[in-house]
């Protein structure tokens, strides 16, 4: 809750978080599913009933800032309900990731979300469609991003000149970025898996070299562009050049800085409200 504040304080104008389900099927905001790296537990969030989660430590290493730790300076180490969040940042654009696959939580985050009054400001979805389709079919109105299975095909109609015919049925286009912090990790002599990496970064390389023409295409047709993971100021370039809607990054008083400097700021496609999204430091 701490991350998210600070993030909106700081002018972020949309939160990007994920959550799971816990034994009781309550709702929580966590990115992790094994509890490991944010409460040093070697167990799954949904193995726990709501009120026996284990404390989130002081200091939480972060995916995408290699080397970097996100540290707490307040004394309250809950794992959040999506209900807490919704209640303490009410007027917040959210996005959010079903991470988890339990079949209910689609449900159970419908239900908040209609709680709460705010299925215009709330974009949900998953990397499975099977998520987008199961939250879209309880709440025809919500808003929805693009799964990772549609990231592909909308690359790959682009490429055959088929995607102006296509219906797109989200509306989110938000995609990993080649950052220069996944080239400083590709450094590494003993990364793991390492050629699944290079063969990722392989497609992103080719996907940004087509990206500027595709994003506007779908900015015509009303979709949000938002790049992620984004920590550097040569990203935060790209993404200016790129003209995409938003960007989510771990840094958002370093995005913010960047963009004052700049005297620029991201815009909806058609509107002039500008869109910041910071993701919670403890991923």
């Amino acid at each position: 809750m701490e991350a998210f504040e600070y993030a909106v304080e700081q002018g972020c104008h949309m939160l990007e978080l994920d959550v799971h389900l816990t034994k009781d099927k309550v709702v929580v905001v966590a990115h992790d599913e094994n509890l490991g790296r944010l409460c040093g537990v070697n167990a799954k969030i949904s193995d726990f009933l709501y009120e026996d989660l284990p404390p989130l430590l002081d200091e939480i290493e972060l995916h995408f800032s290699d080397g970097e730790k996100f540290r707490s300076e307040t004394t309250n180490h809950r794992i959040p309900k999506l209900s807490e969040l919704f209640e303490r940042l009410p007027n917040t654009l959210m996005h959010i990731d079903l991470k988890d696959d339990h079949p209910d939580l689609p449900l159970e985050a419908s239900k908040i979300v209609n709680q709460f009054d705010r299925e215009h400001i709330t974009i949900l979805g998953g990397m499975k469609q099977i998520k987008q389709n199961k939250y879209k079919k309880l709440n025809p109105k919500a808003l929805t991003f693009c799964s990772i299975g549609g990231y592909f095909g909308v690359f790959m109609l682009y490429i055959f000149g088929l995607l102006p015919f296509w219906p797109i049925y989200f509306d989110s286009f938000s995609v990993g970025k080649r950052t220069v912090e996944i080239a400083r990790i590709l450094q590494k002599p003993n990364l793991p898996r390492k050629w699944i990496f290079r063969i990722a970064i392989g497609v992103l390389r080719f996907f940004d070299f087509i990206s500027k023409p595709l994003f506007r295409h779908l900015q015509k047709r009303g979709i949000l562009v938002i790049w992620w993971v984004l920590n550097d100021p040569k990203d935060f370039k790209e993404a200016l050049e790129k003209q995409v809607n938003g960007i989510m990054t771990d840094v958002p008083s370093v995005c913010k800085k960047y963009l004052d400097e700049e005297s620029r700021y991201l815009t909806f496609s058609n509107s002039n409200t500008p869109l910041l999204a910071g993701k919670s430091n403890i991923k």
